[in-house]
């Protein structure tokens, strides 16, 4: 027999329960627990149920609600649970089949009706928990964004940042309660957010501008080699662009990135992937350094670090979709490992530069498979008045993907 839900996630707005449609407002009323920030428990008239409000971490909280199997338990979250919110948490630790739930219209939605967006042309972030950093990757000329933050201070902190990274003509308008019967709009230019006082509930709508400013801040965007801080251990954007296009990035899906050196490949995967995740592993403490740090300034919060060699270090609770193997090819097992462990149709790509590397990356194509192909370029580069051709060191690129 199926399992009933007794999880209700339910979306809530501004304007409270009046908002919501007859099945949301039955749960809510039927609900012997009540759980979520104490933001939204006040939205909600007093009851009998016991009321949950959400502690940190968020997910000891929910893995809390365990308690209560049994009863009808109602999550109240913002707008849509399943956008940036709350739904996610909770069914990492719930079955699917234990857990309804309801959306409520999106401060996204709201903002872009506003404004006359058609939303699937608009970029959507999250800042929560998140520092302004993050925003870095979705910039581009003539792009619209939404974006949700985590405090009055967070527009002048994102108006900020589009300055320094060449954006400064951007529209800004500042979005406060949207849906209640408190919203307020702001708009002005990035100049004039600073002087702005905006409520804690704000969503950011940027209209960015198609002609870019060039700073040099801006110029680290592009992710070429100068944008990463390095030992000369990288793999060059070009190398990194192929390997990139073999492994396949996407919303959601994990990378590996083992003998990371300065990060430069996971970074890259987050900036391609826009919600993916990556886990850097290094053995070195010197470049593990430079990882955090380009992480830190290149908006990639997200980035984990493991320290340690791989195999033993690969993490235990992870399933990846790809792994990208850039240094330590000769050590024993280490890609046999790490295409094991890879999740089915996940895809391995390992690049060599070295006789030995190039050795192992031959045994493994013998024992399972796959492709193995030399990748070399040349730089035009400037000598004196001449212009001349530059080649960089070869590669030979193995790529296999998991049946």
């Amino acid at each position: 027999m199926n399992a009933q839900p007794w999880i209700s996630v339910v979306g809530i707005g501004e304007d409270g329960p009046a908002g919501l449609g007859e099945e949301a407002r039955r749960r809510i009323a039927e609900a012997e627990v009540l759980a979520g920030g104490r933001r939204h428990l006040a939205l909600v008239p007093p009851s009998e149920a016991t009321r949950v409000p959400w502690g940190s971490p968020l997910e000891d909280s929910v893995r809390g609600l365990a308690a209560y199997r049994g009863r009808k338990v109602v999550v109240l979250a913002s707008g849509d649970p399943s956008w940036f919110g709350v739904a996610k948490v909770v069914l990492r630790h719930f079955p699917r089949e234990e857990v309804a739930v309801l959306p409520h219209v999106s401060a996204f939605q709201l903002a872009a009706a506003r404004l006359g967006w058609a939303i699937e042309e608009v970029g959507t972030v999250s800042l929560h928990n998140m520092p302004a950093t993050r925003l870095l990757r979705e910039l581009a000329p003539g792009r619209r964004l939404l974006v949700l933050t985590s405090g009055p201070r967070m527009p002048a902190t994102i108006a900020d940042l589009l300055a320094r990274h060449g954006h400064a003509a951007a529209r800004v308008r500042v979005f406060g309660h949207l849906g209640g019967p408190r919203e307020t709009m702001w708009e002005g230019e990035t100049a004039e957010v600073a002087g702005q006082r905006f409520p804690i509930l704000n969503l950011v709508a940027l209209a960015l501008p198609r002609e870019t400013e060039a700073t040099e801040d801006a110029a680290v965007l592009d992710l070429d080699d100068d944008a990463f801080e390095h030992d000369g251990n990288i793999t060059k954007a070009e190398y990194r662009a192929a390997a990139i296009a073999r492994l396949g990035p996407g919303p959601g899906r994990r990378l590996w990135d083992v003998g990371a050196g300065s990060g430069a490949m996971a970074i890259t995967w987050l900036y391609r992937c826009g919600t993916g995740a990556a886990t850097a592993i290094e053995k070195r403490p010197d470049r593990a350094v430079f990882i955090r740090r380009n992480a830190a300034r290149l908006g990639t919060p997200e980035l984990r670090l493991v320290e340690g060699e791989a195999p033993e270090a690969l993490p235990a609770e992870e399933v990846p979709d790809a792994v990208f193997v850039g240094g330590g090819l000769a050590t024993p097992g280490l890609l046999r490992a790490c295409f094991e462990r890879l999740a089915p149709g996940g895809r391995l790509v390992a690049h060599a530069v070295t006789m030995g590397g190039e050795q192992a990356l031959y045994r493994m194509y013998e024992e399972v498979g796959g492709t193995l192909q030399r990748l070399s370029l040349s730089r035009a580069e400037l000598r004196g008045d001449h212009l001349l051709w530059r080649p960089l060191a070869p590669v030979t690129q193995y790529a296999v993907t998991r049946r």
